[in-house]
C-alpha cells in the first residue's frame, strides 16, 4: 500500500464519527491529495459531507389560493409527466437507475391507487421500491418542511417542483445542492429540466426567462431571511 493510500485511510477513519463541519475541516487539506487510486472515489468536500449526513432540500410557504394550488398542481403533472427515463441529478450517483415515481410511501401499484398525487390539495410523490427515500409533500394549507432524497433519481422531480412552487406560489427553498463556493451544480439537470417543459416566460413582459443559476441563489437568500 502506497503512502498516500495509507495516510487517506488513517484520515477517513479519524473523522468517521464527527459532525458534517468537522469532517469538512479534517478532509480540505487532503480532499485532492489521491489522483489516481482503484480504491478511493474522489468527490468534493461538500459532496462527502452530503452524501455521509444526507442529501436533503429545505422548503417553505404560506396557504396558496384555490386557483394558484391548482396551477401549481397541473405544472408538477406536467413536469412528471415529462420525465426522462434516467437523470444525472444531485450528482449522477444514480444516472444508471431508471427514474420511476410512486407514491408518497415509494409504491406504485396503479390498480390499488398507489400512486403520486397532484391535486387541488396537495402534491406528494416519492421514487420506488429502493430508490425511494423521504416522502416530498406540499399541501395547499402551506408548508414548512424538508425533503431528504439522498441523490436518488426522483430527486430530479422534487428540484422542478420546488422550482415551481418558487415561481407559482412565492415559495422559497435551500438545498444541500447550495455549495459553499457559490455554485449549485447538483441542482442544473433539474432546473434545466424545468427550463425544458415549463419553458418559464417573464410576468411582465412575457418574453421568455429561463431559470438560472444566479436566480436560484437569490430566492435561496429570501428563504433565510
Amino acid at each position: 500500500m502506497s503512502a498516500a493510500k495509507a495516510q487517506v485511510q488513517v484520515e477517513v477513519r479519524r473523522v468517521s464519527s464527527f459532525k458534517s463541519d468537522t469532517i469538512c475541516s479534517q478532509l480540505k487539506n487532503f480532499n485532492n491529495f489521491v489522483t489516481k487510486s482503484t480504491d478511493f472515489r474522489i468527490i468534493s468536500t461538500n459532496q462527502l459531507k452530503h452524501t455521509t449526513m444526507g442529501y436533503t432540500h429545505y422548503f417553505k410557504g404560506t396557504k396558496s389560493t384555490d386557483a394558484k394550488f391548482k396551477e401549481f398542481s397541473n405544472a408538477c403533472k406536467k413536469l412528471h409527466d415529462n420525465l426522462p427515463e434516467k437523470t444525472d441529478t444531485a450528482g449522477g450517483y444514480h444516472k444508471d437507475d431508471k427514474l420511476i415515481i410512486g407514491d408518497g410511501r415509494g409504491h406504485l401499484h396503479e390498480s390499488t391507487g398507489d400512486v403520486p398525487i397532484f391535486d387541488n390539495r396537495m402534491v406528494c410523490f416519492n421514487g420506488v421500491g429502493e430508490l425511494a427515500h423521504e416522502t416530498f409533500r406540499i399541501e395547499k394549507k402551506g408548508t414548512n418542511d424538508f425533503c431528504k432524497t439522498a441523490r436518488k433519481p426522483y430527486d430530479l422531480l422534487v428540484v422542478a417542483c420546488l422550482i415551481a412552487a418558487w415561481q407559482i406560489l412565492n415559495y422559497r427553498f435551500s438545498s444541500d445542492g447550495f455549495n459553499s463556493d457559490g455554485t449549485c451544480e447538483d441542482l442544473v439537470p433539474a432546473m434545466q429540466y424545468y427550463n425544458e417543459v415549463m419553458q418559464p416566460k417573464n410576468k411582465i413582459t412575457g418574453l421568455p426567462e429561463p431559470i438560472t443559476e444566479a436566480m436560484l441563489w437569490e430566492q435561496r437568500k429570501k428563504y433565510r431571511d
